[in-house]
């Protein structure tokens, strides 16, 4: 069976510790080869660090055997419009590198990655129905 991950905690420590990893990668790849390499790494380790977390995390209640469908990078709504306003925020800050990189060319392709990507979470959150809150007790 593929691994699953469905403590909370565990999730947003991987999400945040892959964002700074994206981070740094294309900070140090910068600085080491320039900012065309330093847009490559950080784009290849992000998609990687997307497709890792969205076909491993469950959310509760959710099957944790079958594979998700093709479609479903979230456990939930929430969580799906999260993830595609980070990814709208990574288009801005491509978009606004471009126009002071010596690596602009590679900016707009990563830009345009960051939207398929964005646009892919939100279609996901869209597509699950809306959880009900949980009765008081």
């Amino acid at each position: 069976m593929a691994p699953r991950i469905t403590d909370a905690t565990t999730k947003t420590g991987i999400v945040i510790v892959g964002y700074i990893a994206v981070f740094m990668l294309g900070l140090t790849s910068a600085l080491l080869v320039g900012g065309v390499g330093g847009t490559i790494a950080s784009v290849a380790l992000a998609l990687a660090v997307v497709l890792f977390c969205a076909r491993t995390f469950r959310a509760p209640g959710e099957p944790i055997a079958p594979p998700r469908p093709w479609w479903k990078l979230t456990g939930g709504r929430t969580s799906g419009l999260v993830v595609g306003g980070l990814c709208v925020l990574q288009v801005v800050g491509q978009l606004a590198s471009a126009r002071v990189s010596d690596g602009a060319g590679w900016s707009l392709p990563a830009a345009l990655l960051y939207t398929v990507l964005a646009a892919a979470f939100v279609h996901s959150a869209l597509r699950q129905p809306a959880r009900r809150a949980a009765p008081d007790a």
